[in-house]
């Protein structure tokens, strides 16, 4: 059987076709995703074949089957993720930016799908469309099942010659990963579905099949080769059967589908069929029909294709907030995307493909200096969490993006106190990500008017002074509960030192909170007891929530764009604010107590502030419900002018 196999070249023609038209617009083909199980199928029968032969033969060497994986995979990803970091740097918001810088890291050491599993990131979202990396994926579990292919193939090799060995182990493990595939898909939801999609554990079965199709062929090889040159409709028949299970799974299956799964069995079994029969006779009549110019040009240049088709379409999606495209926008997004595929084809891909080096050379040259590379700018940007500025933009711009991370959010500390450093802060800020976006608000403040101020802050901390409030976030509530250990610290803090503060600000994301059975009578108690230790209390209400993030990303992403382009690309979009009854329900328990004052931002904001969430032309938020640096520090500058302010400093009985 020759090595070149033209049927298996316009397979992959189509599988990379079938991906891209469903990228573009899911509703030209529902289940265009199953290409990405056509090119495993594909792989686990080549690599296996080639494998086989060697060890075989008595030619099998680690060092040459992973020189031939990294000329063929490295060079051409390396490049892509550079051109993608690049563009991203320019173009990408700070928490995107950041994510990028992880995403690309992630890439350098082929556990990308790692990454997908421990952000919890769903293929199917539409957050995902705009994840220019995310395909990645799929290489990564390549990526992982070749480290582990040749050395089993090479120590069942060494247990017994006989193939029948190797081939009763491989269909174990096909049965054992497709089983723990439709266990995750099928029977749990959330982080176990992810496990599902993106895991080489549960997506080792369709690799299998194709390591099982060329185990049998080369164990019976004398048999299949009595096959070849016949004239039969046998080998037809089984192409043809494989092209419509490939073609009907592409049609019939939705991302709203238990997949992979057993469902995943549909494509890879067409898969394997339609390999099987060009194994029997190369030329039959169906595989004749993915032998056509177009088709096959498609497979020659498809790892190219698969490498860059993502990329731009999910820039385009990030830059334009939508996830559809009309005729026009998609024939100009597929030429830039061929072109792309060509010109590295011809560039990187096939040049490397044809050298020939020792091994030592080619992982320095194509993977070790690579890395290095990337890894210093990617690991730069990725340590200051995207907090970095570009040529081109302004540092008030940059801000518009930026959660105050520099005002002890999330730290086990006692000493981030603001204003006056010498004597002891009067004012205690307790509360959660809402009193943390507030400390530059409070900065401002203690600035102005000789005070000290101390800000304790930290996720989900619900800023309940007498109670284990991390039972609630995480028995009750579905928030993140990384930072349950800061949030405790911090609570234990303020309740040892209590004696030593004049006033208490509290500050929350009330509405999620409040949701919650019992809260409302522990907020009623915490006041109790603080005007019964006759403080002065301080609740500042909700901010202005948005009803979608992705507007106030949008605007960001609009603002940053047009820092290059000089306002080419306009954004008049102000999203509609949230109505919202938490203040009404905080406000009325605060008037029943004459120690404790509401500050209603909600209120003072959408009443005064008519440009909102604008502020002379400075976007105030970081996302739907949180204030960036700017955004709180020009609040402090609005209530200054108020009467409000006065009110506020009162209360802080600071004289």
């Amino acid at each position: 059987m020759n090595n070149y196999r033209k049927d298996i070249e316009g397979l992959r023609g189509l599988a990379v076709i079938l991906v891209v038209l469903y990228h573009i617009n899911d509703n030209l083909i529902s289940g265009g995703f199953i290409g990405v199980d056509v090119f495993f199928v594909i792989s686990g029968f080549l690599i296996t074949s080639i494998v086989c032969n060697d060890i075989l033969n008595g030619e099998f060497k680690f060092s040459s089957f992973y020189a031939r994986r990294i000329k063929r995979i490295l060079p051409l990803m390396f490049a892509m993720v550079c051109v993608v970091f690049i563009v991203g740097y320019f173009l990408l918001i700070m928490n995107d930016l950041w994510d990028l810088a992880g995403a690309s890291r992630a890439n350098l050491f082929y556990v990308y799908n790692f990454y997908l599993l421990r952000h919890s990131q769903d293929y199917f979202s539409l957050s995902s469309q705009q994840q220019p990396l995310l395909h990645t994926w799929s290489l990564a579990v390549e990526e992982q099942f070749y480290f582990l292919l040749p050395l089993t193939l090479f120590l069942l090799s060494k247990i017994s010659k006989d193939l029948k060995i190797t081939l009763i182990t491989f269909t174990f493990l096909f049965m054992l990963s497709l089983m723990f595939s439709i266990y995750c898909i099928n029977f749990h939801q959330n982080d176990l579905s992810i496990v599902g999609y993106y895991m080489l554990s549960s997506r080792a079965y369709e690799l299998l099949l194709g390591c099982i199709l060329a185990i049998t062929i080369n164990k019976y090889k004398a048999r299949f080769q009595l096959w070849s040159g016949c004239n039969n409709y046998v080998p037809s028949l089984l192409s043809l059967l494989g092209l419509v299970l490939i073609i009907s799974s592409s049609v019939c299956l939705t991302s709203k589908d238990n997949f992979p799964g057993l469902l995943g069995l549909w494509p890879t079994i067409g898969a394997g069929f339609f390999i099987l029969g060009g194994s029997l006779v190369q030329n039959n009549i169906i595989a004749k029909l993915l032998s056509n110019k177009i088709i096959l040009g498609c497979g020659v240049i498809s790892y190219s294709l698969y490498l860059w088709h993502w990329p731009v379409l999910a820039f385009y999606r990030y830059e334009t907030s939508r996830s559809d495209m009309d005729l026009k926008t998609s024939l100009f997004l597929i030429f830039i995307i061929v072109l792309l595929s060509v010109v590295t084809y011809i560039c990187i891909e096939k040049p490397i493909k044809k050298q020939k080096a020792q091994f030592k050379i080619i992982f320095v040259k194509y993977q070790l200096i690579p890395i290095v590379l990337l890894l210093i700018p990617i690991s730069y940007v990725y340590r200051l969490h995207g907090v970095v500025y570009r040529p081109g933009t302004n540092k008030v711009l940059l801000a518009e993006q930026e959660f105050p991370h520099g005002f002890c959010f999330n730290e086990v500390t006692g000493n981030c106190v603001f204003g006056l450093k010498g004597p002891k802060a009067t004012v205690a800020v307790f509360g959660d990500s809402h009193a943390a976006s507030l400390s530059p608000f409070f900065n401002e403040i203690a600035k102005n008017n000789q005070m000290s101020i101390h800000i304790m802050s930290a996720g989900t901390c619900v800023p309940l002074v007498y109670r284990d409030n991390s039972t609630y976030i995480q028995n009750a509530i579905n928030l993140a509960t990384s930072h349950k250990a800061e949030c405790k610290h911090e609570m234990e803090f303020l309740k040892s030192n209590l004696d030593e503060y004049q006033t208490i600000v509290l500050i929350a994301s009330w509405g999620p909170y409040l949701s919650i059975q019992g809260v409302t009578n522990e907020l009623i108690y915490t006041l109790n007891d603080l005007k019964r230790r006759h403080k002065h209390v301080i609740i500042v209400g909700d901010i202005p929530r948005y009803q979608d993030n992705g507007s106030i990303e949008h605007i960001q992403r609009r603002n940053l764009l047009n820092s290059y382009l000089g306002d080419i690309v306009k954004s008049n979009f102000t999203p509609p604010v949230e109505s919202d009854t938490t203040n009404d329900i905080i406000r009325s328990i605060s008037e029943k107590y004459s120690n404790v004052y509401f500050l209603d931002t909600q209120k003072d904001i959408t009443s005064q502030i008519k440009s909102y969430p604008f502020l002379n032309n400075y976007l105030l938020y970081v996302d739907s419900n949180h204030l960036n640096v700017t955004g709180s520090i020009m609040l402090a500058q609005f209530y200054a002018t108020q009467a409000t302010y006065r009110n506020l400093i009162n209360v802080m009985a600071i004289k």
